[in-house]
């Protein structure tokens, strides 16, 4: 109940400043908890949602229960909606790639805010508080101070909240430094009005996205936020012109490009810092991975020249071909690094090119189950597969082969010498694909890490590879217009489901192979 009380309080802050009758107010932070709460968290946690935002209508004056209820509905549905929709793909809320304050900022701030404004007036409109002429600036009013509570407030909570991009130690005296001159833009933006005033506080805040990443853009923004709201409620500071609600309504015009400026600033250090480290990491794994195929390769070849050296007619035909079958192995080995690291290359460059065609997704997982029947043998693992309705589609043969080797690798690494189960559903416009083993399984806060590149789990073996086979993995699925995704199995172990449409985005109208 502790998320309903915040958003309690913050709502009653909120409507403090109330410009359309009692409920709708420019000023409306409780968006931004319940939107970060549910990302952090989960989508079960819209009770508490619902019952604050119950709360604050129904004890405010001129509201009956219905027009509360109804309300309450509307501010609930806009962070299950929100959630929802910025976490359909792969979403990182440390906000840390520039893609995601994006979709965030569209989707979370922009399209689901959009829903509770709607029901809200109509709701108001339906009890008479707001009146039909008054409807669409009574919606816009609405719409804006929830969209700037999610932009605001709920960055600050997600890059705090989760596991944050690691950017380097900045000195206390740095820290102390920025602090001091973004108070000081803000306080000379608080003293009178001026048109030039505002623009001060851009330089510390590009410094804190710069120096501090997502975290240090976050926090400064809702720390000048919450000072410039603070003093045009009061009155005073550069956007104090004419009435509260023009006044607040340009403050948050300016608010809104002050959040977006330095969150994105703030991503573009997060992700060049990843790049770089990803570099030196790559460099390093690449090294050690390349050369372990390598050296086995070496050793048999080295072996069967002594043998050859000693007494040519004597090498045994078994031993040649024992040696064969390690350098075979270790060949196929190497030419799996170098092909996921040619692909992420592709993938980087945006020129990974799809050849979809009418493939049956069980016959090409014949194909895989064949391909690594030796390396199931020698893990003592053992696969069956489950097939059900017609799992067919236009897809890349050879790609979507590519993901089943990957995922069914994966298993055979982390399977922990279980059985590996592989079921296929297909039906009219979707096929899902699900990959199970019964390994150590994967911990809730890794499920979107490990898709990323040149990550392992934490419980991964010690030879895990380059860290790149998910990763492709996704991009593949995405790219096909489908998803991928990771659960942990009941009795444990991981299962990594695939979802895919019929039809990959854009394709023609032709029915796919049945």
């Amino acid at each position: 109940m502790l998320l309903g009380a915040a958003y309690l309080v913050l709502a009653r802050l909120g409507l403090r400043v109330a410009t359309v009758g009692n409920s709708v107010t420019l000023v409306w932070p409780p968006t931004g908890l319940a939107l970060a709460a549910l990302l952090l968290g989960s989508r079960g946690l819209w009770p508490a949602v619902a019952a604050g935002a119950f709360l604050v209508n129904v004890t405010t004056p001129g509201v009956s229960v219905f027009t509360a209820a109804a309300i309450a509905v509307g501010n609930t549905l806009e962070a299950v909606v929100g959630a929802t929709l910025v976490r359909r793909r792969s979403f990182r809320p440390q906000l840390d790639e520039t893609r995601h304050v994006l979709r965030f900022a569209v989707l979370g701030a922009g399209v689901a805010t959009a829903v509770s404004a709607t029901i809200g007036v109509l709701a108001l409109w339906g009890q008479g508080i707001v009146a039909a002429h008054g409807i669409f600036a009574a919606w816009r009013v609405w719409w804006v101070g929830d969209a700037m509570g999610a932009l605001v407030v709920a960055p600050a909570l997600l890059c705090w909240g989760s596991r944050a991009v690691d950017v380097e130690h900045r000195s206390a005296w740095e820290v102390f430094a920025l602090a001091v001159s973004l108070t000081a833009a803000s306080l000379v933006m608080l003293t009178e009005p001026h048109a030039t005033h505002p623009y001060l506080v851009f330089p510390p805040l590009i410094w804190a996205a710069l120096r501090f990443g997502p975290r240090g853009a976050a926090t400064a923004t809702l720390c000048v936020s919450v000072l410039t709201v603070a003093s045009t409620i009061t009155g005073r500071g550069a956007f104090v012109v004419s009435s509260m609600g023009n006044d607040l309504m340009n403050l948050e015009a300016f608010l809104a490009a002050v959040a977006l400026t330095s969150l994105i600033l703030g991503a573009t250090t997060a992700e060049r810092v990843q790049a770089i480290r990803a570099r030196e990491q790559f460099i390093s794994v690449a090294s050690h991975e390349l050369r372990a195929p390598l050296a086995p390769i070496r050793l048999q070849v080295q072996r069967l020249l002594r043998s050859f050296a000693k007494n040519p007619d004597g090498v045994r035909i078994a031993s040649v071909i024992e040696a064969l079958q390690v350098v075979e192995r270790q060949s196929q080995r190497l030419s799996r690094l170098l092909e996921n690291v040619l692909d992420t290359t592709r993938l980087e460059l945006g020129r990974l090119p799809l050849h979809p065609e009418d493939v049956d997704a069980a016959a090409i997982f014949d194909e895989v189950a064949a391909t690594l029947r030796e390396p199931l043998a020698r893990a003592g693992c053992t696969l069956t597969v489950e097939k059900r309705g017609t799992p067919t589609g236009h897809w890349d043969r050879a790609r979507l082969g590519q993901v089943l080797t990957n995922l069914v690798s994966n298993a055979v690494k982390h399977g922990g010498r279980g059985p590996i189960e592989v079921s296929l559903e297909g039906g009219p416009t979707r096929t899902t694909i699900v990959v199970r083993d019964h390994g150590p399984g994967v911990a809730p806060e890794e499920r979107d890490r490990i898709f990323d590149r040149y990550e392992h789990t934490d419980k991964g073996p010690p030879d895990s590879g380059l860290g790149l086979g998910l990763y492709v993995a996704r991009e593949i699925v995405e790219a096909h217009g489908g998803r991928i995704t990771v659960d942990s199995a009941p009795g444990g172990g991981a299962a990594f489901a695939i979802d895919l449409p019929a039809r990959p985005p854009g394709e023609d109208s032709r029915p796919a192979l049945h």
